[in-house]
Order: C-alpha cells, then structure tokens, then sequence
C-alpha cells in the first residue's frame, strides 16, 4: 500500500502505564512452616513510559519515563541509594536497547 507521506515524518506514540499498587500476592506454605517472604517490594507510584514508533522503523526518539516516585527526583542530593537506582534502569535502558 503507498501512503502519501514520507516514513521519516510519521511515528506512533505508546503510553503504557505501569502500577502494581493493586497486586495481591498469595502464598502458601505447609502447617508448621513459616510463610514464604517476598523478596521484592510493591511499587507504590504509577509510571508513565512515553515511546515513539518510527514508520520507518529507526529508533530516532528515546522512551522517557514519567512517575510520582521520590526517588526518581533529580533535585535532591545523590545518595547510595539513589545512584544504585539511576545505574540499574540506565542498566536495563541499554540492556533492551540493545534487542532492538
């Protein structure tokens, strides 16, 4: 099919929202036992990823990520915490980037 515009000028916008504030999870564990922990904690703030799909299929715009977390917030000082936090997501940015 031919379309009247160039691929380069066209994309599609995805918004995905994430939040698992709602998430139960149930476990199970047999008489006498202890209950079985979880070992990840529940985000409690809702994310907005913004993407943009090139017609033409060149990755032209990053994904940029909205959210309410405080520990997202570039104008408080840098902790331990915080670096361990911006090295992991820049870690998983690179590492889907790269399937790409």
């Amino acid at each position: 099919m031919d379309f009247p515009f160039q691929a380069t000028t066209q994309c599609s916008i995805d918004f995905t929202h994430t939040s698992q504030r709602n998430l139960l999870q149930r476990t199970f564990s047999p008489s006498g036992t202890s209950q079985p922990k979880v070992d990840r904690a529940m985000s409690r703030y809702t994310n907005c990823i913004v993407t943009c799909v090139w017609a033409d299929g060149i990755n032209r715009t990053p994904s940029v990520l909205f959210t309410y977390n405080s520990v997202s917030r570039k104008d408080r000082d840098p902790t331990a915490r915080r670096i361990a936090i911006y090295k992991h997501m820049e870690n998983e940015a690179n590492r889907l980037a790269d399937r790409l």
